[in-house]
């Protein structure tokens, strides 16, 4: 498949293949320009024009997309009966149609029925576990992959499952030291912010979640980047972001600062540490606080991001003796993202009573930035430590792909080209584009002794360019 990322809108960008990326223009994606129904078709048409394998909406495909999208609605199967789920899925049928004719009036309906089956979901959890006398069930089995188990025909088997699902949840607080009547509370909250986030739910938040289902129907490598997914991505691929430097994460409605990156504003700033608690987030010294308790992670975290030389304001809670609130002002900077970068690391090994020393390079993506403008490139990063293993004379090496998940496909090429001296090393093709074949033509070789290359399920195909045959090196 030719992969591609291409503008259609200001609003969004298509992705397809997470591996194989060659941007088709270099303007970036615009958050000032919601996507709306008009654009849906022209999108899914732009999709279609792109794929190999699918050039129209044939009743096959419907079938896929339908498949898809209803279960996004319902994806622990715990909402809806059998019965229910297949008027689900005549409704998502019928709303492609419309879509395509430039309707969108049925996502409103679809939106307003999902958050009263949300809200009849958290009626049930708040009574089950309200009961007084309710304790942990200790003997109950379930099949934790909706797959894999039948979806409830009858309403008395749909509250079956959720009394099965919620003292499986129970029992994770439990297991995690949590008390069970603590347990029951957050479990409680959990399922209030599962209605309130659909309730939340913006249309362009739907419209890309139709999108990415759409795109999904096509073949599980295709997939639709919303503007915030997009800039996401562009973190991941150059490794660097303007913030603050912290990783954060969301826990019974609070967001919680899981680490802080070393050598970022935050951890220079001094202030901030691990387990803290964001309770509210201010723009500069003087702005207005805004609560962001229950909020979505990834709003809290688009406020706290911001360019390099601004200022935010973070109050957080703090557990010691006894619960302290902190204020702390943070002037943005550029973060380097350096422990997600390739890595060199040595082991030694004895074959046949001689001592061996193997180099070991760990790739976690195919990233890069630096030629558009910023960030790190892996190319660079890689050929660095490739020098090193020379200058200290490394026996082997071991190229470890087994966790890179993907990313730029010339990355790949590139790094492929360490190993040989010259010759192609991938074809792309394309419906509309005639075919094109990526070779290495430097001819120098960064590493010429013994190599393996690891990889796993979890690599990307890409890293088969990274394992390309040595063309006659040794």
């Amino acid at each position: 498949m030719r992969s591609i990322i291409a503008r259609l809108l200001p609003a969004a960008f298509l992705f397809v293949a997470p591996l194989l990326v060659a941007p088709l223009t270099a303007d970036a994606a615009s958050k000032d320009s919601p996507l709306i129904c008009w654009t849906l078709p022209s999108l899914m048409n732009r999709f279609l024009e792109s794929h190999v394998a699918w050039r129209e909406i044939t009743p096959e495909l419907e079938k896929r997309i339908v498949t898809l999208y209803a279960e996004r609605l319902d994806p622990t199967e715990s909402l809806l009966t059998e019965s229910e789920y297949a008027a689900l899925e005549k409704r998502v049928g019928t709303l492609i149609a419309d879509v395509q004719r430039g309707r969108c009036d049925e996502f409103d309906r679809l939106k307003a029925d999902q958050l009263k089956w949300h809200k009849q979901m958290e009626g049930y959890v708040r009574e089950t576990l309200s009961a007084p006398d309710l304790q942990l069930d200790r003997t109950i089995e379930l099949q934790t992959d909706p797959d894999k188990r039948p979806r409830p025909k009858t309403p008395a088997e749909r509250d079956e499952l959720r009394r099965k699902l919620l003292h499986f949840q129970l029992a994770n607080y439990v297991r995690a030291g949590t008390k069970l009547d603590e347990a029951k509370k957050r479990l409680i909250h959990r399922y209030e912010l599962i209605t309130r986030r659909v309730d939340e739910q913006t249309q362009a938040d739907i419209f890309s979640g139709f999108l990415d289902a759409f795109a999904n129907a096509l073949d599980p490598h295709t997939t639709y980047f919303s503007a915030d997914d997009l800039e996401d991505f562009r973190i991941s691929m150059n490794l660097s972001l303007e913030g603050i430097g912290a990783v954060l994460g969301s826990r019974d409605g609070y967001t919680v600062v899981q680490e802080v990156v070393p050598g970022g504003a935050a951890d220079r700033h001094g202030g901030l540490r691990a387990k803290d608690k964001i309770i509210a987030v201010a723009q500069g010294d003087r702005g207005e606080p805004v609560d962001v308790i229950d909020m979505a992670l990834r709003d809290v975290v688009r406020q706290i991001r911001g360019k390099k030389g601004t200022k935010v304001k973070l109050t957080v809670l703090r557990q010691g003796e006894r619960t302290e609130s902190h204020d702390f002002v943070i002037t943005r900077d550029k973060i380097d993202l350096k422990e997600q970068a390739a890595k060199l690391r040595w082991q030694e090994e004895t074959v046949n009573g001689r001592k061996l020393k193997l180099a070991i390079i760990e790739l976690p993506s195919f990233y890069g930035g630096r030629r558009d403008g910023g960030g790190r490139d892996c190319t660079e990063d890689v050929r660095g430590l490739l020098e090193e293993a020379r200058r200290k004379k490394a026996d082997g090496l071991l190229l470890d792909l087994s966790r890179n998940g993907g990313g730029l496909l010339q990355a790949a090429v590139d790094i492929s080209g360490f190993f040989l001296h010259r010759g192609p090393v991938v074809a792309i093709d394309g419906p509309s584009t005639p075919s094109q074949v990526l070779a290495d033509d430097d001819g120098d070789v960064q590493f010429n002794g013994p190599m393996v290359v690891l990889i796993s399920r979890g690599s990307a195909s890409a890293s088969a360019a990274g394992s390309a045959d040595r063309l006659g090196t040794s």
